[in-house]
């Protein structure tokens, strides 16, 4: 019997697809089970993106928990995330993109966008990053951490619509950028 993290995946390959929001009937097809498993696991179609939502929330504090453990340098740590944020996207093209950004510009059932949560996430971790940075010698206090962070989202969301428009992004360019501006700017004396 297919589980709950089956279904999800499934829903994942919908949403790669460009379906931003996955139909329970399309999830079980996919998944090679019946429409009712989708309903005992989630409730309803909000409860199964509501759960996608949270799976992405957690694999993102992984994620970052995970840089703190391999970039012990708030400097390195900053440039690998922007690195990390601006890697070409892993949908099939700018249309499933296109369809992943909407699905994240819905509202959760409290009514706020639900990419703000992640946003919320990413916005923590480098306001943190760089105030280590500061104390430790790392980073300048050059700008206050939360404009760091909005610098570092803006070049994110900036990048990711660009793409979804269809423009040629060169994201491994906008990366080298990005590191360099946040080195130069606030990288040690």
């Amino acid at each position: 019997m297919k589980g709950r993290d089956d279904l999800l995946t499934a829903a994942f390959e919908l949403l790669g697809q460009g379906e931003d929001s996955p139909q329970p009937a399309n999830v079980a097809a996919a998944a090679g089970v019946s429409k009712a498993l989708v309903f005992h696991h989630f409730g309803s179609r909000a409860g199964l993106e509501a759960a996608m939502a949270a799976d992405v929330l957690a694999q993102t504090a992984e994620g970052l928990e995970r840089l703190v453990a391999e970039e012990p340098n708030p400097r390195a740590r900053l440039i690998a995330l922007a690195r990390t944020l601006l890697e070409e996207p892993v949908a099939t093209s700018p249309l499933a993109e296109a369809a992943v950004l909407r699905f994240w510009l819905k509202p959760d059932a409290a009514g706020r966008v639900r990419a703000a949560a992640r946003d919320d996430l990413v916005r923590a971790f480098v306001e943190a990053t760089v105030r280590d940075g500061i104390a430790t010698g790392a980073l300048r206090a050059t700008t206050p951490p939360d404009e760091v962070a909005r610098r570092i989202l803006m070049a994110w969301h900036g990048a990711s619509l660009a793409y979804c428009a269809g423009a040629d992004v060169q994201h491994e360019r906008r990366a080298d950028e990005l590191a360099q501006t946040l080195d130069e700017t606030y990288g040690p004396q």
